[in-house]
């Protein structure tokens, strides 16, 4: 399962509105001069998002809770967003190609990459549709938080190591 950080918002019965908070890993990475996903995550900066999760534990507003979601779940959604409407766009245009033939230019494979595409979009937008009601595409609300400001003497040194 990942797993990963968010604040509590609002409650309504079993479901939790949360607010995570997308992690720079850029930091730490020795390639971070050449690398274009740390270009790229200075130009976007830290963004919030916002997602209700199904919850059996009992929280309220403000709280620190940690989220999970499948792994499975999570490489499927990756693979039909990303993999999907480019292997279709490739396949429409392959297929247009052999229809009118490689003698015809671009234009015949030009048009079918993008019926390709707008094909496989359909398809992904259905896909979504279906897994949205799917409890194994949710996230779920795993476990509260206790922040260290609220843990006695004691707690605070086994936090910290001085056992």
């Amino acid at each position: 399962m990942i797993e990963e950080s968010a604040k509590v918002l609002s409650v309504a019965g079993d479901t939790v509105w949360v607010e995570t908070q997308r992690h720079r890993s850029c930091d730490g990475c020795a390639a971070r001069l050449g690398c274009g996903s740390a270009a790229l995550s200075k130009v976007l900066g830290t963004r919030r998002t916002r997602l209700p999760v199904i919850s059996q534990v009992e929280v309220q507003p403000g709280d620190r809770v940690v989220l999970g979601l499948q792994e499975q779940a999570l490489i499927r959604g990756s693979i039909a967003v990303y993999l999907t409407p480019l292997m279709s766009m490739i396949a429409g245009a392959m297929v247009a190609e052999a229809i009118f033939g490689a003698d015809s230019g671009d234009a015949p494979a030009l048009a079918g990459g993008l019926i390709g595409i707008i094909l496989g979009m359909m398809w992904l937008n259905m896909f979504g549709r279906k897994v949205q009601a799917d409890a194994r595409y949710q996230a779920v609300l795993l476990r509260r938080t206790v922040p260290v400001a609220d843990l006695g003497p004691l707690e605070k040194s086994k936090t910290s190591g001085d056992l």
